[in-house]
């Protein structure tokens, strides 16, 4: 019988000092400039498709989950149509993405609340997850193992009584503007998965949560740009990730 787990601990990060190499600093320098100049140069030339390639994020995002469903199908879950189950999910995460857009603009501060608004979104219609829609979590998950315990599990969150603590601390982070804004929402990405704080759905959400912009004068990281990353190499199994 298992008597005892040993979960990971993530260091606090909202007061964390950030040390890069200089090769690494400039790289990120550069790739900050370019998204910046993709987005000044194009963004009025193709906001038209914007409902496509947030339609298509939420797509790929869905099958790194392994959820897919055809064309017509998600056609008609978008639309409230009678729909299969992946379908339903597959809609649910263009929703939560859109809600996440919804609640975060460039000059204004990321909040816990546009994180569980999102996931709200997302789970509100799946059958065993709907009872904790947009809420953290308040029992010990895992990634492995099996569905009944964490016996071979290849990674352990944080206890629940932690969960809180740690999004505070996180969103903190997130509002820091002393960083390169791509290596901010690296490590805001991978804190989120590290803290896993709901029982289900928190790849799809830390995908649409860390989608990265920046604003040219503040530099602010604001969560959402023109052209969402995964639909360019979606991947259908976890492993490529």
């Amino acid at each position: 019988m298992l008597r005892s787990i040993v979960v990971s601990l993530p260091p606090l990060i909202a007061d964390r000092a950030i040390d890069l190499d200089s090769d690494t600093a400039a790289d990120l320098e550069a790739a900050t400039s370019e998204i910046t100049k993709l987005d000044g140069t194009y963004a009025d030339d193709l906001s038209a498709l914007g409902t496509l390639l947030l339609r298509t994020e939420s797509v790929a995002s869905s099958k790194i989950e392994q959820i897919e469903a055809s064309v017509d199908d998600y056609a008609r879950a978008l639309h409230g149509v009678r729909a299969n189950s992946s379908a339903v999910a597959m809609a649910a995460a263009t929703t939560a993405l859109e809600a996440m857009i919804g609640t975060v603009g460039s000059r204004t501060p990321i909040r816990l609340s546009a994180i569980t608004t999102a996931h709200a979104a997302l789970m509100r219609d799946d059958s065993s997850e709907s009872t904790t829609a947009g809420e953290l979590r308040t029992v010990q998950n895992w990634i492995g193992g099996s569905d009944f315990s964490p016996r071979g599990a290849i990674y352990i969150p944080p206890p629940p009584e932690t969960v809180q603590g740690y999004m505070n601390d996180l969103i903190a982070f997130a509002n820091r503007d002393d960083m390169p804004v791509l290596l901010q929402a690296a490590i805001a990405h991978a804190q989120f998965e590290s803290i896993h704080p709901f029982t289900d759905g928190n790849g799809r959400i830390g995908r649409a949560s860390s989608t990265p912009s920046c604003d040219v004068e503040e530099r602010l990281l604001v969560w959402w740009c023109h052209w969402p990353p995964l639909w360019s190499r979606a991947a259908t199994t976890t492993s490529m990730y």
